[in-house]
């Protein structure tokens, strides 16, 4: 039971997060120091069920996935990763409706000890639907202790990564602050 492997840049999100999707099967991930990532995985999408007992449950179908992320320059990093589930199971239960889709996903990202930006872009489309895009900006600043991150989204309705909902049907901006000294966060 593994989660699939993402890249650094899919991880770091301020607004929108983009999910692994558990799995059974194997996965990979190779790094070559901090400049480049390549990572891969095949296997049935499943869920932890329990609650004192944990176990996992096959939610039948099959997944696979791939990307690299490419730090290419001193503040620069790009990344691109794909996921495709074919005949999954959207419950536990046998007579649950499956999904069939194929998305992707892509950032580009500048970042240096006090200042970050990420443009991101994810597109989905499934088996009998429309394709679904979405894209976002997250950026943030920081200022002695306090740190501003910021940024607007557009995500279209029915938007997926792989078998999961991502975030959809919402559009707008965001701010947010944080301070932090000895005694105090805020």
């Amino acid at each position: 039971v593994t989660f699939t492997p993402m890249g650094d840049l899919a991880r770091r999100q301020n607004r929108v997060f983009v999910p692994p999707i558990q799995m059974n099967g194997p996965a990979m991930e190779w790094r070559r120091g901090n400049e480049l990532q390549v990572f891969a995985s095949y296997g049935e999408p499943s869920i932890f069920t329990g609650v004192y007992i944990p176990t996992v449950e096959s939610l039948g179908g099959r997944q696979a996935s791939g990307g690299l992320q490419w730090n290419f320059a001193d503040h620069w990093s790009v990344a691109a990763q794909t996921v495709d589930v074919q005949s999954v199971r959207t419950g536990l239960d046998e007579s649950s409706e499956r999904i069939s889709a194929q998305s992707w996903f892509s950032a580009i990202a500048w970042a240096t000890p006090d200042a970050r930006a990420q443009l991101n872009v994810a597109d989905s489309t499934t088996e009998g639907g429309e394709n679904r895009l979405g894209y976002w900006l997250d950026a943030a600043l920081r200022s002695g202790r306090t740190w501003h991150s910021f940024g607007a989204f557009h995500l279209e309705p029915e938007l997926v990564w792989g078998n999961q909902q991502l975030a959809s049907d919402s559009e707008g901006v965001y701010y947010r602050a944080a301070y932090q000294s000895r005694r105090w966060t805020l």
